[in-house]
């Protein structure tokens, strides 16, 4: 696939609930900041033909809404899983989960009996697109393909982990595909979401994405783990290599054609310029000379026009003609931080390999930020430097001035990483270097674990704009096995081979099944583990 595909492609409340169910912690939730807020906007008096650029909007990967093709080539259609059932034993979603950091038991949810309204126009509209023409349909197995398509994401109930709306939340999983006119050009996406939601409009309004227009989006309630177990048929051969995702510390177990996903939601921040003349505005040359004559062809308006910086690091520092030093550059002096909206979701491309070494079919490797800028493609793989590469980027300050502090997860199944780095990876350490965009070092602190399945990087506390992150394994040598020496005596001696003992201060530290080594200094255990 090639890049140029992948690119184009607050109210708090307080709950108290006396039930046997223990209560998530951190219920300091608030309504999920969203794009639409920024809509129908009066356009300020003396200001001729406004706009308001947002950034840290717009990475909702799952689709909610499943289509098939009705008119031209089978080339385009999706579908959302439905929750697991004798009737829909695969392409489904097994369970959503949720637990305090710290703890080792999962509480389960069930799904509500939430229905969008049957009248809802989204139902029977058509999507017109170059390669065909789609339409909702209800979840059905394609019988020329054997796989599934249509449906719409269910909303679930998980008890105790009660955000600023409650305790529901819509729990997807998805698969987009779209074949271009040529042949060679297709896309084909999965994507896992979780989002804390409260539906209690009966038709859909307003300006947020279906089927959030239902109700409203809310911020996750902090110091929570959720996982979501999904069951993915033939699909499983299909969608797998790397993930980008926005879930924190996160852990991945496959058990033949079932994904389970786990991890805390990560912490995006967003930010807008407000209001800002056509000055600004760098459109095209013909758009420039409209502005600066005050062409009325562009004024008349009622209210500020929007857009949203694409979130592709790529397109953020490429060079063009209106912006020499890339988007971001120019935009980012420009911007002010609104405020931080939290995120659960992974979306793979089918990019299932780096350098020379392929995942095997249908494993999975994940790499997720919480950085405002990231990259829809893998970590780059440099053979001379044996490290993966990541570039993200986000404003340095937060909305309350303070510094804003990056995390970084990488996760790779263990035979991926022994192409890379090599076979003893048991016994490997971590080297990781955060650089800045000039060159000078970010300091950062790292972690690596391994379980059965997966090696685990974990890099956090470096700060922005722009920032490469750079993760390598270092294999240890293998020590040779003494031999005899031979001596005179006609009884031959072996040698004493005496082995230095090197103290370190290293801890371990546990979580469930999965164990981390901490060296440091003064080492302490991450968030949600505990000293074993």
């Amino acid at each position: 696939m090639k890049k140029s595909q992948v690119i184009a492609g607050i109210a708090t409340a307080l709950a108290l609930t006396f039930s046997m169910t223990p209560l998530a912690s951190g219920e300091e939730t608030d309504i999920s900041i969203s794009s639409s807020d920024y809509l129908y906007q009066k356009v300020p008096a003396e200001m001729f033909y406004p706009r308001d650029t947002l950034l840290g909007f717009g990475t909702t990967p799952a689709g909610y809404l499943g289509r098939t093709t009705t008119k031209g080539p089978d080339n385009v259609w999706s579908t959302v899983f439905q929750p697991c059932s004798i009737d829909v034993p695969e392409y489904c979603i097994e369970s959503a989960s949720w637990r305090n950091l710290g703890s080792e038991k999962w509480i389960s949810g069930s799904v509500t009996d939430w229905k969008p309204n049957p009248l809802d126009p989204i139902f029977t509209g058509t999507n017109f697109t170059e390669v065909g023409e789609t339409q909702y349909r209800d979840f059905f197995i394609n019988p020329g393909t054997g796989l599934p398509r249509g449906g719409y994401a269910k909303v679930w109930n998980l008890p105790g982990a009660t955000h600023g709306g409650g305790e529901n939340y819509t729990v997807t999983a998805s698969v987009s595909y779209y074949k271009n006119v040529n042949p060679d050009q297709l896309t084909q996406t999965f994507a896992m979401e979780i989002k804390p939601v409260k539906f209690d409009k009966p038709i859909s309004s307003g300006g947020n994405w279906w089927p959030f227009s239902y109700g409203t989006a809310y911020n996750f309630p902090t110091n929570v783990e959720y996982q979501a177990k999904v069951r993915m048929g033939k699909f499983k051969e299909q969608v797998g290599g790397w993930f980008n995702g926005r879930i924190l510390d996160p852990t991945i177990t496959e058990d033949g054609s079932t994904i389970t996903l786990s991890g805390t939601p990560t912490r995006v921040l967003t930010a807008r310029t407000g209001p800002l003349s056509c000055e600004y505005q760098k459109l095209n040359a013909n758009f420039t000379e409209m502005c600066v004559k005050r062409d009325p062809r562009l004024g008349n308006q009622t209210y500020v026009g929007t857009s949203t910086l694409n979130s592709s690091i790529e397109n953020a520092l490429s060079p063009s003609t209106f912006y020499p030093n890339g988007s971001f550059a120019y935009w980012e002096p420009l911007m002010k931080p609104i405020g931080f909206t939290s995120e659960w979701n992974a979306v793979t491309w089918g990019i299932n390999g780096s350098g020379n070494c392929q995942m095997e079919p249908g494993k999975i490797a994940l790499v997720s930020s919480n950085a405002t800028l990231y990259s829809a493609f893998p970590p780059a793989w440099d053979a001379t430097e044996q490290t993966l590469a990541y570039q993200v980027g986000s404003l340095h300050l937060d909305h309350k001035g303070a510094l804003h502090k990056g995390h970084f997860n990488l996760a790779v199944p263990k035979n991926f990483a022994k192409c890379l780095w090599g076979e003893n990876i048991l016994n490997a350490k971590a080297t990781v270097a955060v650089t800045n965009a000039d060159g000078t070092n970010n300091v950062a602190t790292s972690v690596l674990s391994q379980d059965d399945q997966m090696i685990y990087f974990k890099v956090a506390g470096f700060t922005f704009s722009t920032p490469q992150i750079k993760v390598k394994l270092e294999i240890p040598k293998a020590t040779p096995t003494p031999s005899a020496m031979p001596t005179p005596s006609a009884t031959p001696t072996t040698m004493p081979i005496t082995t230095p003992i090197v103290k370190k201060t290293t801890i371990t530290c546990i979580k469930g099944k999965i164990s981390k080594k901490v060296t440091a200094t003064n080492p302490k255990c991450p968030a949600g583990y505990k000293k074993k």
